[in-house]
């Protein structure tokens, strides 16, 4: 209710069409509730990473290819820092299961607070869909690789040199 309080609406592939013919332009977070899950402290990510959990998530390019709007990948540098998450076995499962982001995440005193963490929002170019929707796979592969060049150009003005952003 909070988030259709200031204009929000459902992530599901209805809404988002909808929002799009009534000449909207819906801000989109391709990874979902399955990205919290992903990256460290997840076995087999290390702190130096930082993931987008797009790979296999093309809906909402599809959408673009639909309704002739373009893509304009944003990547937030420190988001990722405000909360800490701990890594419960079984919850992502479970979250997966019930369709909601069961975390156990914690902040300034070990309270849902955020950390107080600068945030740098990242614009990349917008990415126009070309000809037909069978061309998604390759509109998909200029969104990934335009957020990891936005992502390496500015790294470093946030100090995070030594990061490397991770596509899954």
């Amino acid at each position: 209710m909070l988030i259709r309080g200031i204009d929000g609406c459902s992530a599901s592939r209805d809404s988002v069409a909808e929002v799009l013919k009534q000449g909207g332009s819906p801000a989109v977070s391709p990874g979902g509730i399955s990205e919290m899950f992903q990256g460290y402290p997840k076995k087999g990510f290390s702190p130096n990473q930082e993931v987008a959990l797009l790979r296999n998530r093309k809906g909402f390019i599809k959408l673009s290819h639909i309704h002739n709007v373009p893509t304009i990948p944003v990547y937030v540098f420190g988001s990722s820092k405000l909360m800490r998450r701990l890594d419960v076995p079984g919850l992502e499962v479970l979250s997966r299961v019930l369709r909601a982001s069961l975390c156990v995440i914690y902040g300034r005193l070990g309270l849902p607070v955020p950390f107080r963490v600068g945030l740098t929002y990242v614009v990349g170019k917008a990415i126009y869909p070309r000809g037909t929707v069978e061309e998604v796979r390759r509109t998909h592969e200029r969104f990934c690789e335009e957020l990891k060049r936005i992502f390496d150009e500015f790294k470093g003005d946030y100090g995070w040199d030594r990061k490397e952003l991770v596509i899954v």
